[in-house]
């Protein structure tokens, strides 16, 4: 469902609010230089860089897509909890790479050893 001007769209909202909340992030630059050499190796290899923010807040993973907006790499695939596909925000979110997933997992064990060893 990616659609990048929806995507174009919803970060420039998202920029908008976190620079009204928060005074600066810090970026280390080596870690950042390191990144963007992952990044690269990965699509040059046409494989999967797989990213595991902390989930501390939603704020995590809007932080690593505007980074990587901002430094021209792919823009990453966004799993979010079935909580979220709401009307209008869920569409929106689903043209800007996101993709759902159940919160609750009751019966699928498979599913569930995955979200424990993460």
């Amino acid at each position: 469902n990616y659609r990048e001007n929806v995507t174009r769209g919803v970060g420039f909202i998202v920029q908008r609010i976190l620079q009204r909340l928060y005074t600066a992030f810090h970026v280390d630059e080596e870690e950042l230089k390191l990144l963007k050499q992952y990044a690269h190796k990965a699509e040059q290899k046409k494989i999967s860089l797989v990213l595991l923010p902390s989930h501390k807040s939603h704020v995590d993973y809007l932080i690593l897509s505007l980074l990587f907006f901002h430094c021209d790499l792919s823009l990453p695939f966004i799993a979010g909890g079935d909580n979220l596909n709401i009307p209008i925000i869920g569409l929106l979110l689903s043209y800007s790479g996101c993709f759902f997933i159940p919160r609750r997992f009751a019966g699928d064990t498979i599913f569930r050893s995955i979200l424990n060893a993460y």
